[in-house]
C-alpha cells in the first residue's frame, strides 16, 4: 500500500480488528452500510475520491451485481464454451443453465441493453464488447 493507494470497501458491521490491520498497512478502510444500495455507494465514493475510470473482475454474480446497480457503463465478457452452471448469468435468467456455446453474443449484448458492440475471438472464447445504451 505503499506506492499505489489501497481503498477497502467493508460493510459498517465488519470487524474492526480486521479494518485496524488493514489500516494500520496503510490501505484506506472505507465502512458503509450493508443492505440495498451498498455496490452503488462505493461507486459513489470513488467517484468523490476522484476516480473516473474503475475495473472490476469477476463472474456472472460480479456482472450481474454491478448491471442491478448501474454503475457499468462498459463491459467485456468473455463467453467459454462450457456448460453454465445454476445461477449463472442472472442477468440474463432465460439463459441460465444453457452450455455457453448457445449464447449468441448478439443476443447476449440486447438482453444487456449494450450498444456499439464488438465482437472478437480469444482462443476458444468469445470476447463481447459494449457500452450500456
Amino acid at each position: 500500500a505503499d506506492e499505489t493507494p489501497t481503498w477497502v470497501y467493508a460493510a459498517d458491521d465488519a470487524p474492526e480488528r480486521q479494518g485496524e490491520a488493514l489500516v494500520a498497512a496503510g490501505a484506506r478502510v472505507v465502512r458503509l452500510p450493508r443492505g440495498e444500495g451498498w455496490l452503488a455507494s462505493v461507486f459513489h465514493d470513488l467517484h468523490v475520491q476522484g476516480v473516473g475510470r474503475c475495473m472490476v473482475e469477476g463472474g456472472a454474480h460480479t456482472l450481474a451485481s454491478c448491471l442491478a446497480a448501474e454503475v457499468v457503463d462498459q463491459v467485456a465478457i468473455f463467453i467459454a464454451p462450457r456448460e453454465l452452471g445454476p445461477g449463472a448469468l442472472p442477468a440474463v435468467p432465460a439463459r441460465a443453465g444453457l452450455p455457453a456455446a448457445s449464447l449468441a453474443p448478439d443476443d447476449l449484448a440486447r438482453a444487456l441493453g449494450l450498444v456499439e458492440c464488438r465482437v472478437a475471438r480469444s482462443g476458444d472464447d468469445t470476447l463481447l464488447r459494449g457500452y450500456r445504451g
